[in-house]
């Protein structure tokens, strides 16, 4: 099932600082992008890969904890569903009633 960015909660309710924990879809598409990154690299001629690395300054120590943070990036779920991000099962039900057309 795809899912999007949650681009209407920018903060929770009540907090004095903007920020969300965990949002499900930056989580998962920083792991997709570690993931494939490292798929490239390990496509690459070791040359090619040795002269890649050194541009960048890349080390493997880096390209360990690449892997080490995209294993055990949290993902929240909610009864099985992922949700959008830590703490959205809390939210206020919103009311749908007032836009709806009668029929």
């Amino acid at each position: 099932m795809p899912f999007g960015p949650d681009e209407y909660h920018t903060a929770y309710p009540d907090a004095k600082t903007p920020g969300i924990n965990n949002n499900t879809y930056t989580n998962v598409m920083a792991v997709w992008t570690l993931c494939r990154t490292q798929e490239v690299l390990d496509l690459l001629l070791a040359s090619c890969r040795d002269e890649f690395w050194d541009r960048l300054n890349l080390s493997q120590e880096e390209i360990n904890h690449w892997d080490t943070v995209s294993r055990k990036m949290h993902v929240v779920f909610d009864d099985g569903i992922l949700s959008q991000y830590e703490g959205f099962d809390r939210l206020q039900e919103f009311d749908v009633q007032p836009f709806c057309k009668s029929h």
